[in-house]
């Protein structure tokens, strides 16, 4: 049976109703005194779901949740508040993001980790106002991760301008589009070079790491992109210069597939 959004929601309000988050709650509240004002997990919950209620009262809620969870105080329950205090924030996520993914649970299991890897790491000395960080920051750090893996699965599928191409399994439209000119426009006009600059320029990758994933040494991936670079920019400028550029870059990444590099 698989696991929708709305079973998690039902699953995680089963959890904190138990007598045993009841007792590890008690456990936590005395240790922060930003949870003494609540007698239940449920309490917490209901506060903070809440459209009403007090911004720097809920903000200081959450950060001893968080506090809870880097310290190890708990067994699960902190992370779970932190979950459905922040469900409606979450939810929007949801339906904004679902429909990239392939399956329900392949977004359960992104969102998942991302919003955990946040969790752990929140610097509570810098973040002001702990909801908008942790909801923004999930959605952002979601969407990145998959950004990267389907640029990744496009540079490294044969390019053949023969052959029809099928996207990886994201439905970003937008996202797959501009990676996807981006890519064959920097292959088309720097050749062999066009992987190395695309995982750099459009990545963000360091020079070296995107080299290794080529099978280059660091030392060669620099050189090849200092050398390549301004040939790049020299031949966009050209290009852009002209006005059938669309035309030119089309007809000329066929004749480029199989080239070592531009002229």
């Amino acid at each position: 049976m698989h696991t929708t959004w709305g079973d998690v929601r039902e699953d995680l309000l089963r959890s904190i109703g138990t007598l045993a988050a009841q007792q590890e709650f008690l456990e936590v509240r005395a240790h922060h005194p930003s949870l003494a004002p609540y007698a239940s997990p449920s309490a917490v919950v209901g506060y903070l779901a809440r459209r009403e209620g007090d911004p720097v009262r809920k903000n200081a809620t959450l950060a001893a949740l968080v506090q809870a969870v880097q310290r190890r105080e708990d067994r699960g329950l902190c992370l779970e508040l932190l979950w459905l205090g922040l469900w409606p924030g979450l939810d929007a996520v949801c339906r904004r993001r679902q429909s990239h993914f392939e399956s329900g649970e392949d977004f359960l299991s992104a969102i998942s980790s991302a919003f955990v890897a946040l969790v752990a790491k929140l610097n509570l000395q810098t973040v002001h106002w702990v909801a908008a960080s942790l909801v923004r920051s999930t959605e952002r750090d979601l969407m990145s991760e998959l950004r990267h893996e389907w640029a990744t699965a496009v540079i490294t599928t044969p390019f053949d301008h023969g052959e029809s191409w099928e996207a990886p399994p994201v439905r970003d439209q937008a996202t797959e589009s501009n990676l996807r000119n981006a890519h064959e426009l920097l292959r088309c006009v720097a050749g062999r070079d066009g992987d190395l600059l695309f995982r750099v320029l459009v990545l963000g990758e360091e020079q070296g790491e995107a080299g290794e994933e080529l099978g280059l040494t660091k030392a060669a991936a620099r050189k090849r992109f200092a050398r390549a670079l301004p040939r790049v920019r020299e031949r966009l400028r050209r290009l852009l210069s002209q006005d059938n550029f669309r035309f030119r870059v089309f007809r000329e990444s066929r004749r480029s597939t199989n080239s070592g590099g531009i002229a």
